[in-house]
């Protein structure tokens, strides 16, 4: 490999055909790599075939942005793959599933590092000869910023921002109107942008990285994807790169703006997109038969999915010329699924008060034992575009890639594994040695499309914090949800859905296979609506966390846009409102829904009337009032002795939702010594500001606490 290029050298490429087998997941391993004392978290997808033709290394953006990607990723890096390019995907130090927390000093250079080593990763992974980096937003800027140290081959970079201090007006501006949004806005803005820590010294680091001053190619070829609907930096950034002497290609491809929503569950992977890079990286390193692959047909599921990712949409722009002319997709088709569910059959399902069907425990393998690496050796340089021409980044040969590294030992005693069973994929947070005197489970379910670490990262900081007091914690994947594959007749992105009932019931039979003798389970929105119904269908929970539950009932086949557009705030939020000049002044101005307010309110005033004037015709009469489906379930779980802790947010519409079945302050449930409802001033529906996360996560930890540690 030629000094000049700054390449990193590869080592032998590693056997991943039958080496660590991760059933259900295809060729897709997780792994930890990276320092031992705060390792980073990735999966390496091998390329199809028996060398790889290039390496790829994926950098996320940042935050929500990175949230709503997170799935589109995973089928890029499958597509990637199945096209002879070994890819790893990856979360940056401090984010995702990675050791560290955002709050961290040095955030800057810890992503740079991250993606650093990413790069040394895989390459001692797949041996591929070739590197090429691929970066969204700020995430194509950071890219950008680690190959000034270390040149690639190649860099695609899709929407980079026209500088770091541009990337950070933009966010600002974005936190600013969160923020107004927020039921109580402090004074002083959050050092955040929505929901994720962002401090002023990181703010400062990333408006000093730019574009100018490059005095070498960052890599030889590079491909700059424009945004297609607000201007972006390539404008800026093509000519600059071009004098520095690198190759440079623009093209136009449409999808971003159907790939970067602000909901995850909305994100379209676009075709055009996919194909502009295929393209770049075809003509620079065509593949071996000449034309693309498609994976091969024994690791193809049977699986129709008229969903986001399952189909492509889009073609590639004329403008863009011959070197991005429309191709054929290479044919996308998910894993099959190795493992039956534990009865062969999905749960039955007749009502909420349905029992749970009789079956067998499953047996689950035991976790291996930890794996450990080295630390690799390499000082970081700070993260500026201008220097020396820096030599090659080197290697040391010979050291073992271990593969199967799905163990990490966090700080604070924490133990994290990658598990996956029965079509399913999640994250285990245990305590290394603490044990309480009963072994507890906790189960934490997807937060409508956001894969397993919960918005804002929430479910992270969760897991960690009661990992660290005894608890087990799993943070899960529904199948067709981050990075669980979809099962054989499921739709992907699907936030309510019965399947996720057979879901919750095997996560249960595996934390009970590893030694758990109570189990509980938390969701917030859709993830409480699976957490409250699971719980009444499986005896074996102990105790149900329902956060902001917005709905008790579904039905197969609801739009979930529609049903979204018509949720509201709470009663409350309403009649605070109504005393704000600025309520008055967005009336004014057309800005209010009135009538599907008034209609709203109408309807909720009818219900509590109604349930009122029952109560005061039984006290008369001295019978009981009828019961709602929803208050027969809280009594059949205080009865069994089942642990409810139900949270809202006070300006949350759930609030109505559950008074109208439990009546004001859930007084129905008043004699029950399991059930407790507590409302937090201050939090919006996914807990957005820091102070909100702090005091969920310390909240409930308490609860859980006070539950099975006997500590008040």
């Amino acid at each position: 490999m030629s000094e000049g290029t700054g390449t990193i050298s590869p080592a032998a490429p590693v056997d991943v055909g039958a080496a660590d087998s991760f059933l259900g997941l295809g060729r897709a391993r997780p792994l930890w790599f990276g320092p031992t004392d705060r390792p980073l978290f990735g999966w390496y997808h091998p390329a199809r075939g028996a060398t790889p033709r290039a390496a790829l290394v994926m950098c996320s953006p940042f935050g929500h942005e990175a949230m709503s990607v997170h799935r589109g990723y995973v089928h890029l890096a499958r597509r990637f793959a199945a096209s002879g390019i070994a890819v790893l995907r990856f979360d940056y130090d401090g984010t995702g599933d990675s050791a560290g927390d955002a709050h961290d000093p040095d955030r800057v250079p810890a992503w740079i590092r991250s993606i650093r080593l990413a790069r040394e990763r895989l390459l001692r992974l797949c041996g591929a000869g070739s590197t090429f980096v691929f970066g969204l937003r700020l995430g194509a800027l950071l890219a950008l910023s680690e190959a000034v140290d270390n040149p690639a081959d190649g860099l695609i970079l899709f929407a980079p921002p026209a500088s770091g201090r541009v990337w950070v007006r933009e966010v600002q501006a974005l936190q600013m109107l969160k923020q107004s949004q927020l039921p109580f806005a402090p004074a002083t803005p959050e050092p955040a942008v929505v929901g994720f820590p962002l401090d002023q010294a990181t703010r400062e680091a990333i408006s000093g990285l730019k574009y100018d001053g490059l005095v070498h190619p960052p890599a030889r070829h590079v491909l700059l994807i424009a945004r297609d609907d607000l201007p972006s930096g390539e404008a800026k950034l093509a000519p600059l790169l071009t004098e520095s002497g690198a190759e440079v290609v623009v093209s136009k491809a449409p999808g971003y703006a159907e790939f970067v929503p602000e909901d995850p569950v909305k994100s379209r992977l676009p075709q055009a997109v996919a194909d502009a890079i295929l393209s770049f990286i075809d003509e620079l390193h065509p593949p071996a038969t000449g034309k693309p692959a498609s994976l091969p047909r024994e690791e193809a599921p049977a699986w129709s999915s008229p969903t986001p990712y399952g189909q492509f949409s889009g073609q590639t722009p004329a403008s863009d010329g011959e070197r991005f002319s429309g191709r054929p997709p290479v044919p996308y088709e998910e894993e099959r699924e190795n493992s039956p569910p534990p009865s062969g059959e999905e749960v039955p399902w007749s009502s909420p008060l349905s029992p749970p069907p009789e079956e067998e425990t499953p047996t689950v393998s035991l976790r291996p034992p930890p794996m450990r690496e080295e630390t690799p050796t390499w000082s970081l340089r700070t993260a500026q575009l201008r220097g020396d021409a820096p030599g090659p980044l080197s290697l040391r040969r010979g050291e073992p890639a271990q593969l199967n590294s799905r163990i990490a030992i966090l700080g604070g005693g924490i133990r994290e594994e990658a598990v996956h069973f029965h079509g399913l994929f999640g994250i285990l947070s245990e305590p290394v040695s603490a044990e309480l005197p009963e072994p507890t489970a906790v189960l934490l379910f997807n937060i409508g499309a956001n894969h397993h670490v919960g918005s804002n990262r929430l479910y992270v900081q969760m897991a960690r914090a009661w990992s660290a007091q005894g608890f087990s914690v799993l943070r899960l994947d529904f199948s067709g949800i981050g990075d669980s594959p979809i099962a054989a007749g499921k739709r992907e992105n699907e936030v309510y859905s019965k399947h996720m009932f057979h879901d919750a019931r095997v996560a249960i039979d595996f934390m009970i296979a590893r030694g758990a003798e109570h189990v509980v389970l938390l969701g917030l929105c859709s993830g409480a609506y699976v957490a409250y119904h699971s719980a009444i269908l499986d005896s074996r929970v102990s105790d149900v966390v329902m956060i902001n539950l917005l709905t008790f009932h579904w039905t197969e086949g609801d739009s979930l846009e529609i049903r979204t557009r018509s949720t509201h705030k709470s009663t409350t939020f309403y009649k605070r409102a109504a005393l704000k000049l600025d309520t008055w002044k967005r009336l004014a101005r057309g800005d209010v829904n009135v009538r599907g307010i008034a209609g709203q309110l109408a309807l909720r005033t009818k219900k509590r009337l109604y349930r009122e004037a029952k109560s005061v015709a039984a006290r008369f009469t001295g019978t009981l009032v009828e019961a709602t489906d929803v208050e027969r379930g809280f009594r059949l779980l205080d009865e069994r002795g089942t642990g409810v802790l139900a949270l809202y947010g006070s300006d949350d519409g759930g609030i109505d939702v559950i008074e109208g079945h439990l009546g004001s302050g859930a007084e129905a449930m008043a004699g029950s010594r399991s059930f407790r409802m507590q409302v937090l001033e201050g939090p919006d529906h996914t807990f957005t500001p820091l102070w909100t996360q702090r005091q969920l996560v310390q909240l409930i930890g308490e609860y859980l606490l006070e539950r099975y540690a006997g500590e008040p």
